[in-house]
């Protein structure tokens, strides 16, 4: 039995405990959908500190995880209200650090419950599986939501009516901003994007959600 095997059969209840094991592996609250607690090897792997996840709240995980396995794990929440004490599941995920989509499989158990004994957090081991390729199309550093976060609030703002294709004067009267801040922040978007025309910055916007 293995390091990561001893570790995985007590409850993990310290930090240290996390840490030492040599996989991803994050607390979640099934409430909130969002971080509770990571290890190290996470943030290193995902790229964010866990105060980065924590602020970033349940847009995290909708983020790291695949558009097409996202919607499935909306449903672990409603596994273990039906009285199932562990979950196994495979999704693809983001991986900042190497700049692609990898497949991990994940074990869940249920970390905490609530006065009424219903689960209140998830702990989550998780292994990567390998690089994504070729069953979906690669996607590049630019083509993730997760680089959202490196736009400046005054930025993301702008990014609704860019997604709708209203004009950088519409947007200008509507934000109470001139027209030439609004072209230097649409050239900015587009630079931190790698997106050099319009018409795809647009696309690209629709299909993460905006």
């Amino acid at each position: 039995m293995g390091k990561d095997d001893i570790y995985h059969c007590i409850p993990l209840s310290k930090n240290m405990m996390i840490n030492d094991l040599s996989k991803m592996v994050f607390i979640a609250s099934l409430e909130t959908r969002s971080i509770v607690r990571c290890n190290q090897v996470m943030e290193n792997i995902v790229g964010y500190s866990q105060e980065e996840m924590e602020t970033m709240g349940s847009e995290f995980f909708k983020a790291l995880i695949h558009p097409l396995d996202y919607p499935r794990s909306l449903n672990i929440r409603d596994i273990f209200l039906a009285g199932w004490t562990r979950h196994q599941n495979r999704c693809r995920i983001y991986l900042a650090k190497s700049r692609g989509w990898y497949w991990s499989n994940a074990d869940i158990e249920v970390k905490k419950k609530d006065k009424k004994g219903n689960p209140k957090e998830i702990i989550a081991y998780c292994g990567i599986r390998g690089k994504v390729w070729p069953t979906i199309k690669e996607e590049t550093s630019h083509e993730h939501p997760l680089i959202i976060q490196k736009l400046t609030a005054c930025e993301q703002e702008l990014l609704p009516y860019l997604a709708a294709g209203i004009a950088d004067g519409r947007i200008a009267t509507d934000l109470y901003k001139s027209q030439k801040t609004v072209r230097t922040q649409v050239k900015h978007i587009m630079k931190v994007l790698n997106i050099h025309k319009r018409i795809k910055l647009v696309a690209f916007l629709k299909r993460i959600g905006y």
